[in-house]
């Protein structure tokens, strides 16, 4: 462990009440830094111009990420508990690609607009101005998906190797771009506020997994030719029945 924020493997016997505290702490700012996102947002939106089809849109076009994004957001629990040598860490990620480009195919195919049109005005029952408003939110939020994958696996990387301060400073850098990309595309080009909003979410996601990519550097470089005790890594079909259940 080279930062000392950490529990190493195998290290149970050695826990203290301060070692935990150090190690969690990270995750739980982590979690309060992300659930302010949607606050912050909705008070940006509400002092743009047509607040309220805006507003309503935008949520509209979130909820559709989150429900696109629920398969692959336990990919954390996933590479935090079967990432345990290079082959598995190459398995697993090959794994997350699929699952997140599978996931982002879906909601492109949600956003076609044959598809998304008679969704969202017959099923949803949203007003025109609405639905336009959240038809183009979604695509904007396109990359979502992938980058939730992508980040949210070298973030179990991360913290398996103990280095919980370095997940933290990823949100701290998705948080920070968001905000630039908000004001940038509210308030300098003057987009609708959905959309604003949604290329606001986009880009702090995206900036978030390239930093989270580079943050795994050192946790990467720990990572032995061989599992634990000479364990052969996990095969596809093991990692999908491990894997399942978590997505459900």
């Amino acid at each position: 462990m080279s930062e000392g924020d950490g529990v190493a493997e195998g290290g149970a016997a050695r826990l203290s009440s301060g070692r935990i505290f150090r190690f969690w702490y990270p995750l739980a700012l982590t979690w309060l830094m992300m659930s302010l996102e949607g606050p912050y947002l909705a008070a940006i939106l509400a002092r743009l111009e047509n607040p309220v089809p805006n507003l309503a849109a935008y949520g509209v076009a979130f909820v559709l990420a989150m429900l696109f994004e629920s398969p692959i957001i336990m990919l954390l629990s996933a590479s935090t508990a079967l990432v345990a040598d290079r082959e598995s860490y190459r398995r697993l990620r090959n794994f997350t690609f699929l699952l997140s480009g599978a996931s982002t195919i879906l909601m492109g195919a949600l956003a076609l607009p044959p598809v998304f049109e008679p969704f969202a005005r017959g099923l949803l029952g949203l007003p025109e101005e609405v639905a336009d408003l959240a038809h183009r939110a979604v695509v904007v939020l396109l990359p979502w998906p992938a980058a939730i994958g992508y980040r949210r696996f070298y973030n179990g990387v991360v913290i398996r190797s103990g280095r919980t301060r370095r997940v933290a400073a990823g949100t701290a850098v998705r948080i920070a771009a968001m905000g630039a990309a908000m004001v940038l595309f509210g308030v300098v080009l003057n987009l609708d506020g959905a959309v604003a909003g949604a290329a606001s979410l986009a880009s702090g996601v995206l900036v978030e997994a390239l930093a989270s990519r580079l943050m795994a550097r050192p946790s990467l470089e720990d990572i032995s030719e061989k599992g634990p005790q000479g364990e052969p890594p996990p095969t596809y079909g093991a990692i999908a029945r491990f894997y399942y259940p978590l997505a459900l």
